[in-house]
């Protein structure tokens, strides 16, 4: 009454799950599995859904704030069902898993801040190195951790995220590159 149908389905929808479960239950058609439930969840409410767990699972344990890096693997790991693929696809371009002013740990042991990003490689930002703690002081060089072999952020906030960053999908290869490539292994 009054709300702007998209809206409506959004608010009404929010809490139905991709997998089909959640509340108000998705429509059953002749009892076929609910397999394409997610798709018939109005995107605005799959967006909602997502921007709604994201909130709830940012106070962890002990009423501390979680990482994002932490929030987005839940989100991909325990919560997938839930969830639009496509959407969580994309999500660390919007959400940063390590924001900028982010302090660190490298691989190496040293302790770093977060500087820059990159929407292409949201896992791998840009950091300066700390030199100083007190006063705070960076290091003038900015490493891009897409560019340093090895060098990867280990923690964030004493929290160890092995096993939170998604591995790197391969990026997909042209038909004409695949045809030459095995016509010189053949050769």
């Amino acid at each position: 009454g009054g709300v702007e149908a998209t809206a409506a389905a959004a608010v009404l929808h929010h809490h139905q799950h991709y997998d089909g479960s959640g509340f108000p239950s998705s429509p059953v058609k002749n009892g076929d599995e609910p397999r394409n439930a997610g798709q018939r969840i109005h995107v605005f409410a799959r967006i909602l859904a997502i921007a709604d767990l994201y909130d709830r699972l940012t106070i962890g344990p002990g009423a501390q704030r979680r990482p994002n890096v932490e929030i987005l693997h839940l989100m991909r790991t325990q919560y997938a069902s839930w969830l639009d693929p496509e959407i969580v696809k994309v999500l660390p371009s919007v959400i940063p898993p390590f924001p900028p002013g982010v302090r660190v740990m490298l691989s190496d042991g040293s302790e770093a801040v977060t500087v820059g990003l990159r929407p292409d490689r949201p896992y791998h930002p840009q950091v300066k190195r700390i030199e100083s703690r007190e006063p705070l002081q960076l290091s003038a060089n900015t490493l891009d951790l897409t560019l340093e072999k090895g060098l990867q952020i280990q923690s964030v906030g004493g929290i160890n995220i092995a096993g939170m960053i998604p591995l790197p999908t391969p990026l997909p290869v042209k038909k004409a590159q695949a045809g030459r490539s095995l016509a010189s292994v053949s050769a």
